[in-house]
């Protein structure tokens, strides 16, 4: 499936309810591609699979999974996605259990009217969690804000495999509540990550992950990204389908 555009037209996807937001200066940024919540009276959603989906120039979350009122979801399983010019790729709160796995989060550019900082994803109170060959390029501005990963609250066994970040620029980000430094030189202390890739972004092509241009997110052979992926946690399909 394809979930494009949401909050980018001319009534956006917001109302009074979200009038605060916009007053603020924050922009219409609960427009999402795909919005999971809970209601209170209700039971958490579990075992929820997002898989070879495209979410493209949505002014929020690509996919927004959010539980209040103390709940948490369970045994999530979000693979073989491209998220394109998304806010950030996604924001994961209260999500026990699962794997996040090969996706492809680029962000060059971002959709109006949203303000907000850009990032690789948002998470919140994450317990035993594996992410595992995800790549994330952002090439914005130097003037632009972004935080690679915000993180509001201690993850809890969460494992971090062969992910790769490209970030233009010096970038401040939070963990576990609290902001840090450069985020290419302080991630895999600060996390754990095991291998991976950390690079700066210096060009205004797709040339450094080794994509096939800035439109197109296959790999060609010269692609620092092959090769470099966890093996025991890549699904059997790629996105496009294909038998890996």
């Amino acid at each position: 499936n394809t979930f494009e555009r949401n909050g980018l037209g001319p009534r956006n996807c917001v109302g009074g309810d979200w009038g605060e937001h916009t007053a603020a200066g924050y922009g219409y940024v609960h427009c999402h591609g795909v919005y999971l919540g809970q209601h209170p009276t209700y039971p958490a959603p579990s075992n929820v699979v997002v898989r070879r989906n495209k979410f493209i120039s949505n002014t929020g979350s690509g996919f927004q999974s959010r539980m209040d009122s103390g709940n948490r979801t369970t045994g999530y399983v979000i693979e073989n996605n491209l998220f394109w010019n998304n806010q950030r790729a996604w924001n994961l709160t209260s999500v026990f259990g699962g794997i996040v796995r090969n996706n492809t989060i680029v962000v060059t550019d971002y959709p109006r009217p949203n303000s907000a900082e850009k990032a690789c994803g948002f998470m919140h109170a994450l317990h035993s969690m594996r992410f595992s060959n995800n790549v994330c390029f952002i090439n914005l501005a130097t003037n632009e804000t972004v935080m690679p990963w915000n993180v509001y609250d201690r993850m809890v066994s969460a494992t971090w495999l062969n992910n790769a970040f490209y970030i233009r620029g010096v970038r401040t980000w939070i963990w576990d509540g609290q902001a840090k430094s450069d985020f290419i030189s302080t991630w895999k202390a600060e996390s754990g990550a095991i291998n991976g890739i950390t690079a700066y972004v210096t060009k205004d092509d797709a040339s450094e992950p080794g994509f096939v241009s800035l439109t197109d997110f296959h790999l060609l052979s010269s692609s620092p990204l092959r090769g470099t992926g966890n093996i025991a946690d890549c699904p059997t399909l790629d996105l496009d389908g294909n038998t890996r």
